[in-house]
């Protein structure tokens, strides 16, 4: 057979380029001559070469409308060493100047641009407010829309320059915040009566749509500006009109009050990812949290607190509040808030709800950013106030009202950060909102209800006894807001909704125990609420629960027997807990040995199945034996001691009536 020709072979070769013997090897294959240097150098050139980072010069210039461009900098030398080696030592300086450098710190150019537009327009203001007897009407706002409209004029020009972009800005936001005034000033001047007023009214007002319109479209800029802001600033806008109608100025304030909230609030959920402060699923996020064994429904976890904050932590990037909308929606609700007390004099009790609307929903916004901390406090501040306004008034609809946007953030915070102080202070929240459901009752039908219980449980201790039986459902709302921290593996959490639970139960009790009647359904309830609690229990409950479950149930049945006979003997009742004690111990006894036979019954089963397998098997070896007698020998005896079946007590000790004690058949 001839040889085969000497024909070059393509190998293909797959290595990662990071494997650290592919130069070795790239060397060896180099110096057998399987490799050219040419091959080798290719290979390099296209697969073991990174660019190279040249240096760049960068420009510290800032967007700043008064700062001027300083020299390039390579962007390899940091500018806290150049800085470090071309300024001199630092010398001490003095308490006052390090004030003062502090609070210029504090100072930015927006605030100073905003300072300047706000100088300009009071001191334009006070001028016009000087010459303001001289023109008619008509004349005062077309001098109010001349100057509206060369706001924007100059936002306009100041806007197309790249470097005076924060002046625009400015103006832009001081034009925004003229418009409200615009309309205002169109309602309260009544330009409708006349020719010329209405002609100017017509003109104006689609005119100033169109600015705003032009002022908050979306950009790619202003994150905020969205069609909904927009809308909502137009409405908020026009809302000012009409306030010459009766009733109305109230009727605007809460719908611009609610329309900016759920505008500011559907923008939030858009922009934050859909979080509605539900908190964190975790993986398996459509199953529950597994205890002890049991497989329930979905729910959502809380999760544990957070050790190095007391707020909750934000879980996606927020956007500033301080956009060119949000300011132009929240000028506009302050300004119907302002006209509404100020000028169409509505009292301000009527008025509670809406400055707890504007609390909520500062809180709401902020609740993401500790960085706006503030906000939440402002927030939370004008939700207290608006619930001592509301609370004053009768029905207190709109403090409940409040009570509820309490608990809907104060349990949006728990379930962000599993904290126990907002636990607690919804669970405050919420008591007091009974007490506030009581007051929405007409006062007759109070009445009523009071007369109909000192019926039927007579007049002592009454109407406070009856505060007892008011209560109670909140008694086990928080007995099932336990229950479900429970399942929700917060045993912190759990324990202390226990806690308040108990505490509220004595209190109640003590409140009832001065009439025989209701201390009666008192203890009745509150023992049949334990034994739930007992029975729900998982594993075997905790004995100081058993032993509270225990004594209430006793105390119920002396207090029913009280109410029925109310006129009995001392030594009647001897006989009475000398019978209750002989129960007791029947049915002590009747535990004991139901435990002892079931672990007898467990051992019997264990041992009857071992000796199955084992005559199974003799059978076996007789089948085989084709008709063989043999005599079943017993089994042999077992090596070990049986091991008591889960759930039996141990030899000697006694099973509590309510504990199940399991058998083995």
């Amino acid at each position: 057979m001839a040889p085969p020709p000497d024909r070059p072979i393509i190998l293909e070769l797959v290595v990662r380029s990071a494997h650290p013997a592919l130069l070795e090897g790239l060397d060896v294959w180099l110096r057998l001559g399987l490799l050219s240097d040419e091959t080798v150098r290719q290979v390099c050139e296209e697969n073991l070469v990174c660019a190279i980072r040249q240096p760049v010069a960068v420009s510290s210039q800032v967007e700043n409308d008064f700062l001027t461009e300083l020299p390039p900098v390579a962007a390899e030398q940091p500018l806290t060493d150049i800085a470090a080696r071309d300024s001199p030592l630092p010398r001490p300086r003095g308490w006052l100047a390090q004030i003062t450098q502090s609070f210029m710190a504090e100072l930015s150019v927006v605030w100073l641009l905003f300072l300047g537009v706000f100088m300009v327009v009071v001191s334009s203001g006070v001028l016009a407010a000087s010459q303001w007897r001289n023109f008619s009407p008509v004349g005062q706002y077309g001098i109010l829309l001349g100057y509206t409209l060369a706001f924007w004029l100059v936002s306009v020009l100041t806007g197309r320059r790249p470097n005076l972009r924060l002046t625009s800005h400015m103006v832009q936001i001081a034009t925004l915040l003229l418009i409200p005034v615009n309309f205002w000033m169109m309602d309260s001047f009544r330009l409708s009566q006349s020719i010329s007023g209405f002609s100017l009214v017509a003109i104006a007002a689609p005119l100033l749509t169109l600015v705003i319109f032009s002022l908050l479209k979306p950009t790619p800029t202003e994150p905020g500006n969205t069609r909904l802001i927009l809308g909502t600033a137009i409405v908020l806008a026009w809302l000012q009109w009409g306030w010459g109608w009766r009733g109305f100025p109230l009727v605007a304030t809460y719908v611009g009050t609610i329309v900016a909230s759920l505008a500011l609030v559907y923008q939030d959920r858009g922009v934050g990812g859909g979080d509605w402060g539900v908190g964190n699923r975790g993986d398996g996020g459509d199953g529950e949290v597994e205890e002890e064994g049991e497989v329930g429904t979905s729910s959502i976890p809380i999760p544990h607190p957070p050790s190095h904050t007391s707020h909750p932590t934000p879980h996606t990037p927020h956007p500033t509040p301080l956009s060119s909308g949000f300011i132009t929606v929240a000028f506009s609700v302050l300004l119907l808030l302002a006209r509404a007390v100020f000028v169409a004099k509505v009292p301000i009790t009527r008025l509670g709800l809406a400055a707890g609307i504007c609390g909520w929903l500062l809180c709401w916004l902020s609740r993401r950013n500790v960085a706006h901390a503030i906000w939440s406090q402002v927030g939370a501040g004008l939700l207290l106030v608006g619930w001592f306004v509301a609370v004053m008034v009768t029905p207190p609809w709109q403090a409940i009202a409040i009570s509820g946007l309490g608990l809907w953030l104060l349990g949006d915070y728990l379930l962000r950060s599993g904290q126990a102080s907002y636990l607690l202070a919804g669970w405050l929240v919420g008591l007091q909102t009974v007490w506030l459901l009581w007051r929405i009752i007409p006062p007759n039908w109070q009445q009523q209800l009071i007369d109909t219980g000192i019926q039927l449980a007579g007049s002592i201790a009454m109407p406070a006894a009856l505060l007892g039986l008011w209560f109670f459902p909140y008694l086990l709302l928080t007995v099932f807001l336990a229950f479900r921290l429970r399942r929700w593996q917060r045993l912190d959490l759990a324990k202390q909704a226990e806690l308040l639970a108990l505490g509220l139960g004595i209190v109640l009790a003590a409140l009832s125990s001065g009439n025989s009647l209701v201390r009666s359904l008192n203890l009745v309830l509150s023992t049949l609420t334990l034994a739930a609690v007992v029975i729900s229990r998982r594993t075997r409950p905790e004995v100081p629960l058993i032993y509270l479950t225990h004594a209430t149930g006793l105390g119920a049945i002396v207090a029913c027997i009280h109410q029925i006979f109310p006129n009995l003997s001392l030594n009647t009742w001897a006989s009475v807990f000398l019978a209750g004690t002989l129960i007791e111990w029947v049915f002590s006894a009747l535990g004991e040995g139901r435990g002892q036979g079931a672990e007898v019954r467990g051992q019997r089963g264990e041992w009857r199945g071992e000796g199955g397998e084992e005559r199974g098997i003799t059978g076996d070896t007789e089948t085989r034996g084709h008709g063989d007698t043999e005599t079943p020998q017993p089994p042999p005896p077992h090596p070990h001691p049986p091991t008591p079946h889960p759930g039996t007590n141990p030899p000697g000790t006694s099973a509590l009536p309510w504990q199940p004690s399991a058998t083995c058949s």
